[in-house]
């Protein structure tokens, strides 16, 4: 099964890199999962008062190739 990576782009514009990855059946999977992250991420941020930031979740490939985007705007429209 493919590697993934899940880089978060915070509102900032700043690029938090996943050096680590998860292995998923395909990328419907792995969006599945960065829908996931954007939830935690979400929850978490309200948990601590705080409003959820304007983040994107950009997922790659096990050679570092943009496959797609997930953003947190999405998710909660």
């Amino acid at each position: 099964m493919p590697r993934y990576f899940f880089h978060i782009r915070p509102s900032d514009k700043s690029l938090v890199s996943d050096d680590e990855g998860g292995v998923f059946q395909d990328f419907e999977a792995a969006r599945r999962e960065a829908v996931a992250i954007i939830l935690g991420i979400a929850a978490d941020a309200a948990r601590s008062g705080n409003k959820p930031e304007r983040i994107a979740i950009e997922i790659a490939d096990e050679n570092g190739k943009p496959l797609g985007s997930v953003q947190a705007q999405d998710v909660f429209s």
